[in-house]
C-alpha cells in the first residue's frame, strides 16, 4: 500500500478515456457492508488474493450512493501508480470502496459478455484503507470475477496489449 503523501512521481500520459464502450457505467447505492471476502463464492467464482481473506483487508465501508464511472484504457506500459495519476493526483476523488467494487461485479453477474466489453483484459479500480491506497484489478475467467490485490507502489507496467482499462468515478 501507498501512503500517497510518500510519492512524489510526475505523471506522463498513459491513457486515453475507452470510446469504444457507449453506454452509461454506474455501480448502484451500496450499503457499505459487502466485501470481496463475503462475495467470493457467488461474485468471486474465479478467485479473490488471498489478503482479501484477512482481516486487515477484509474491512466494511460507509454506505455510498449510485456512482456514474469513467472507463479508460491504456494506451503505453505503466505502473499502476502513473495510471492512476495522470486521471487525477488527489486518489481520495477516483477510488472506490469495496462495496462499491462488488457491487459493479455484481450488477454484470448475468451479463458476463457485457462486463468483459467494459473491464477489457483487466480492469484496475483504486481503493483506499485508511490513509493508504491500494488497486484491485478485476479480470473475468470462465462464468465469475477474479479479484486481485495489486500494491500502488509495485514497479512492474502493465502492458497495454492485454486490453487494461482503469475504471474511476465520474
Amino acid at each position: 500500500m501507498l501512503n500517497k503523501s510518500q510519492n512524489n512521481l510526475t505523471s506522463i500520459k498513459v491513457i486515453e478515456p475507452a470510446t469504444s464502450i457507449q453506454q452509461t457505467i454506474k455501480i448502484n447505492n451500496s450499503n457499505g457492508i459487502s466485501t470481496f471476502a463475503l462475495n467470493r463464492k457467488e461474485v468471486f467464482k474465479a478467485g479473490i488474493s488471498s489478503c482479501f481473506k484477512e482481516k486487515e483487508y477484509n474491512i466494511v465501508s460507509c454506505p455510498t450512493p449510485e456512482t456514474h464511472c469513467k472507463v479508460y484504457k491504456l494506451t503505453q506500459y505503466a505502473t499502476v501508480f502513473e495510471m492512476f495519476e495522470c486521471i487525477n493526483s488527489d486518489f481520495s476523488l477516483i477510488s472506490f470502496t469495496q462495496a462499491q467494487i462488488v457491487e459493479f461485479c455484481k450488477s454484470y453477474l448475468d451479463r458476463i459478455d457485457e462486463a468483459k466489453l467494459i473491464l477489457g483484459g483487466t480492469a484496475f479500480f483504486l481503493c483506499k484503507l485508511n490513509d493508504y491506497y491500494f488497486s484491485v484489478y478485476i479480470s473475468i475467467l470462465g462464468k465469475g470475477f477474479l479479484a486481485c490485490y495489486c500494491p500502488i507502489g509495485d514497479k512492474n507496467p502493465c502492458d497495454p496489449h492485454y486490453l487494461t482499462h482503469i475504471i474511476v468515478p465520474k
